[in-house]
């Protein structure tokens, strides 16, 4: 939960290539509109990379899973 562009990108980029298949990682504050690097972090790896991010339901979070 590092709720800035920074801190989540960086998350990302060293965390994601650690990841087993079927790992998953959630990026909390993606729909928060007080946090808006979060969800602008996420959705720049999510294209670099050709993932996919989803919703969780919990109306903050997003995740994405290690295929």
């Amino acid at each position: 939960d590092m709720d800035l562009y920074k801190p989540t990108k960086d998350g990302l980029r060293v965390f994601y290539p650690l990841m087993v298949r079927g790992g998953v990682i959630l990026v909390h504050d993606y729909f928060n509109d007080d946090y808006l690097g979060a969800g602008q972090a996420l959705d720049e790896f999510v294209n670099e990379n050709a993932l996919v991010a989803m919703p969780i339901g919990d109306d903050f979070s997003m995740a994405i899973v290690k295929s």
